[in-house]
């Protein structure tokens, strides 16, 4: 798939970031594969660390799948906007240590592929609901 426009990436990225959801809430990292580029670049806030390779990360999903699965933890998720309308995958009933929503953003290459996979705190991104359906899911885990 050739991307030439705004509006493409943007659908493109929402769509990689509900296939990420899902991989989140069924703990298997097999519906992402599809859309990485091989070079790859995942960098987190939390933790300061940087991956920069698809294998890399998958094995990286993969471990955290499993250990959130055998923890019985589960998120659930909001689709946000920033920045013009580009997507972010909000983490509704899970706060950072500040008390704050943290959540993913993406971005992709010509080619349709994810090329960048950051983990960032929803206040930096400057984010705000997509639509009414979406802020439902985010009033439902206000603590």
């Amino acid at each position: 798939m050739e991307i030439k426009t705004k509006e493409e990436s943007i659908k493109l990225q929402e769509e990689f970031l509900r296939v990420l959801e899902e991989a989140y809430t069924t703990y298997t990292n097999e519906p992402v594969c599809k859309y990485l580029h091989d070079d790859l670049h995942f960098h987190t806030f939390y933790t300061m660390k940087e991956m920069h390779s698809k294998d890399e990360y998958l094995d990286y999903l993969e471990n955290k799948l499993s250990a959130m699965q055998r923890a019985y933890r589960e998120y659930h998720f909001a689709m946000m906007v920033y920045n013009g309308g580009y997507p972010y995958l909000m983490v509704t009933n899970a706060r950072d240590e500040q008390g704050g929503y943290m959540g993913f953003y993406v971005k992709n290459d010509k080619q349709g592929l994810i090329t960048e996979i950051g983990m960032m705190p929803a206040a930096f991104m400057h984010v705000f609901y997509k639509n009414e359906e979406e802020k439902q899911k985010v009033e439902q885990y206000r603590f």
